[in-house]
């Protein structure tokens, strides 16, 4: 989910960089460092298809989460980029917190892909194309940080979310709402 939430960042942001361009004014001309969302996206491709070792696919998430704290630090005075940048920090914490990858417990994954079982889920592996762990509840340090929400079928893409996700998923609202809405005085 997180690779499709960059993605939609990633959009919106170009967006609102030509929309500043054509302009000439407003906001999106105060972005800065685009490019870094762009190259945190970027490093995430690699891991969902699985081409490297754990240590690897770990390390490559934290660093493109540290890009994107930087991105935010360097965009603080936009509300929309805060409350996003308050949903990177919450997710960098649980996958920090649990060595480099984002827990998710055999519960969940149940819940999302109801033909398995919980035994389904071996504890300690890597879903191939994901950037999560599975992990019993116990294990996990910072539990109600990590994938717990789950959006079920019939949604097209059942997922498990986090409360930094939540966060995320606002702060792109606003900046969509200021990338595409109705024009300010």
């Amino acid at each position: 989910m997180r690779l499709f939430t960059l993605l939609i960042l990633t959009s919106l942001l170009v967006t609102w960089g030509i929309k500043g361009i054509r302009a000439g004014e407003g906001k999106a001309r105060h972005i800065r460092h685009v490019w870094v969302v762009i190259a945190a996206f970027l490093l995430q491709v690699p891991l969902l298809r699985g081409w490297w070792t754990r240590d690897i696919v770990s390390g490559l998430l934290v660093l493109s989460y540290v890009l994107l704290l930087w991105f935010g630090w360097s965009n603080r005075h936009l509300w929309s980029i805060r409350i996003l940048t308050i949903g990177v920090v919450l997710n960098f914490i649980a996958v920090v917190a649990n060595g480099g990858l984002m827990p998710v417990s055999p519960e969940t994954l149940t819940r999302i892909h109801p033909s398995t079982s919980a035994e389904d889920w071996r504890l300690g592996i890597v879903p191939r194309g994901t950037k999560d762990i599975v992990l019993s509840r116990d294990q996990t340090r910072f539990w109600f940080l990590t994938d717990i929400l789950v959006v079920p079928p019939p949604f097209p893409w059942p997922t498990a979310l986090s409360v930094g996700d939540l966060f995320i998923w606002l702060g792109i609202l606003i900046l969509a709402w200021d990338v595409l809405g109705p024009a300010r005085a």
